[in-house]
Parts: C-alpha cells; structure tokens; sequence
C-alpha cells in the first residue's frame, strides 16, 4: 500500500470522558479521585514507618478540606493543616463579608 491509502482511511475518535462543572479543572472527576486515593496510599504507607496515619475531613463551616496526621500509639493528633485556629479565622471572615455583601445589596 502507498502512503496515500493508509493517510486516507479515517481515522477512529476515541470518546471524550465527561468532565465534571464543578472542579473546572479538566480532568474527568473519577480519574482524580483514583489520583487522589493513590495520594492517600502512598502518604499513608509513608507515615506508617513514623507510627502516624493521616486522616482527612471537611471543616463543616467552612467546607474546606482538613488533614490531620494521628498517632498510632496514642491515638492523638500530632499535627492539623489548616491548624484549627486558621479554620476559625477563615469562617469567621466569610460570614463578616457575606454580612457585608447582604447590607450592601
């Protein structure tokens, strides 16, 4: 065959993964959450041989996601990002603007 008749035959699309509006980022959520996950994985396995593990949550008033690094033995939190006081400052000053916001408008 000649260069001419393999260039001609169409080419197969591959489907698009949808991507999810909210993370705007791009990337189809399931393959972020499996990246993610493998995140975890591997930060865990890590913290294993320092006798930690991590655990994650959301700030319920700020909706923002917390790690804490826990203690094996004690079960105590040896260290908190954002730390808890950060937490506080940021609630408070999105209610004081949304106060702000709702006397202006």
């Amino acid at each position: 065959m000649s260069r001419e008749a393999i260039n001609d035959q169409p080419k197969q699309a591959k489907p698009v993964p949808k991507v999810n509006e909210e993370n705007g980022q791009g990337k189809p959520e399931r393959d972020r959450r499996q990246d993610l996950n493998r995140i975890v994985e591997t930060l865990n396995k890590t913290a294993e041989l320092f006798n930690r593990h991590l655990k994650f949550k959301v700030n319920e008033k700020t909706n923002r996601t917390v790690i804490q690094i826990i203690d094996d033995k004690t079960q105590e939190v040896v260290k908190q990002i954002p730390p808890e006081k950060l937490q506080d400052m940021a609630a408070n000053l999105e209610e004081a603007v949304g106060l702000i916001i709702d006397e202006y408008i």
